[in-house]
């Protein structure tokens, strides 16, 4: 499959037809591919970095509605809906498994309380805490 050049034009947000180097604080990068090629996509090799400032988020937006993000705030990294009621779903292909931290062993102590979450099949389930 062929893909129509231009392939990627880098530009400075509102400029219209000269493309330019980004650079300086206050520049923002866009990427667009071309409207030409049915399903355009981009592949990047290797490592791919994103670096924010300190508590700086990496944000996943819908056209123009910030839907997630990510985050560090010490000691946690933070996946994030910013859309209220929605679910995070963490979907494992085939019979993989959500992973979690490693298990304490410890004598069974009555409940104390309880954590909601939904099953794979969107049935509210409860886990126990114990004190």
């Amino acid at each position: 499959m062929g893909y129509t050049p231009p392939w990627l034009d880098i530009r400075k947000v509102g400029a219209v037809t000269s493309v330019y180097p980004i650079q300086g604080t206050t520049d923002t990068l866009k990427l667009y591919m071309n409207s030409a090629d049915a399903v355009p996509y981009i592949v990047l090799n290797g490592d791919i970095h994103l670096a924010t400032s300190n508590g700086g988020t990496v944000k996943i937006i819908d056209n123009v509605t910030e839907t997630g993000r990510f985050y560090y705030t010490s000691p946690d990294f933070i996946i994030q809906s910013q859309i209220a009621d929605k679910n995070i779903y963490l979907n494992p292909n085939g019979t993989g498994k959500v992973k979690f931290g490693s298990y304490t062993a410890g004598a069974a102590t009555d409940s104390t309380g309880y954590i909601s979450i939904l099953d794979s099949g969107g049935v509210a389930r409860k886990l126990m805490v114990q004190a």
